[in-house]
């Protein structure tokens, strides 16, 4: 992790590769090798990941690149790295037949996080594969996101709706297992989902995601509005709301029918957020950064499935040799 987050092109060279496998991830075949009871990705995690009735578990392969950038997006240097690059075209990393043009990298990895948990949502439901795409929105949200890009603030709005619609739904009757399982995936994504909301408002980030502010002046969910109370998912979303409602009385869009550009509103939202008041940027949610650790006690461990993958890939002519008198495992 030292020598990656070191490199000057660490954003290039080592997160986009990472980035276009992942992409592929909902056509890859499953291996089953994931762990069940390691301890998870968020801290104080350790629930298991098992559930009754699921289907095939995500492919291995994609966990280890969850955990891969969980732990490099721990680092602030390794984000500040990845909103600083920028890619002419990113639909070579998010497959969209339409062009996604000079768009930062940390845009690239928010909006393809939400690719792969809807996958993971829509035919897993792996209650660890949820766990680690969420404590990397969580540690974003901690370091922080500059330059969101168009479509990439309007993902997260959409998602964050989708799952704030789902965990407002009232159950008429007790829940299935199955069904308590999904909720309780839904309210830990979205938690995160949030805190990376607030997290690209603070300042002196909000100056920097304008694009954000501006989506959400042009229609904010009421969704959202509804969940400010949860004791979990509410602080986040009144930060959020406060951030959008002074930008609406400072610099409303305009609804003339003049047709403003964006660009002109955008121009007129960042020469205001230097003003941010005091008492609405104190609102910003906080949160610890989430890393990987595995304990005694786990009923599989994935680092040896890890270690498996990368001896199965590394050349043939590599000779690996043991001290005198190992005795192999």
């Amino acid at each position: 992790r030292r020598y990656v987050v070191c490199r000057a092109d660490v954003a290039d060279v080592v997160l986009v590769p990472i980035l276009e496998a992942l992409q592929k991830l909902p056509t890859a075949p499953s291996s089953g090798a994931v762990p069940t009871g390691a301890d998870g990705a968020a801290a104080g995690g350790g629930a298991d990941s098992a559930a009754a009735g699921m289907p095939s578990a995500p492919p291995a392969q994609g966990l280890a690149l969850l955990l891969t950038l969980l732990e490099l997006t721990g680092d602030r240097g390794f984000c500040e790295a990845a909103s600083r690059t920028t890619l002419a075209d990113g639909s070579r990393v998010l497959g969209n037949s339409r062009a996604v043009q000079n768009v930062a990298v940390s845009s690239l990895l928010i909006a393809l996080l939400l690719k792969v948990a809807h996958w993971n949502f829509a035919t897993c439901r792996h209650a660890f594969f949820n766990r680690a795409v969420s404590g990397i929105l969580a540690n974003l949200a901690a370091n922080g996101v500059e330059r969101l890009h168009w479509y990439t603030a309007g993902r997260m709005i959409e998602v964050t709706t989708l799952l704030a619609r789902n965990a407002l739904k009232p159950l008429a009757e007790p829940p299935e297992p199955a069904e308590l399982h999904r909720a309780g995936m839904v309210r830990e994504f979205l938690r995160s989902l949030t805190r990376l909301l607030s997290g690209c408002l603070r300042a002196p980030l909000v100056a920097k995601n304008c694009t954000l502010v501006y989506a959400l002046q042009r229609a904010y969910p009421s969704q959202l509005a509804s969940l400010e109370d949860d004791p979990e998912i509410g602080p986040p979303l009144r930060h959020v709301r406060a951030v959008v409602d002074w930008f609406q009385a400072q610099c409303p869009p305009d609804d003339s029918g003049r047709g403003e550009e964006s660009s002109v509103q955008l121009a007129r939202l960042e020469a205001a957020s230097g003003r941010l008041p005091a008492e609405v940027q104190e609102m910003a949610a906080g949160g610890g950064r989430f890393t990987y650790r595995e304990r005694l006690g786990a009923t599989a461990f994935f680092a040896p499935e890890v270690w498996r993958e990368a001896r199965r890939l590394i050349p043939e002519h590599v000779c690996w040799s043991q001290p005198t008198g190992a005795r192999a495992a």
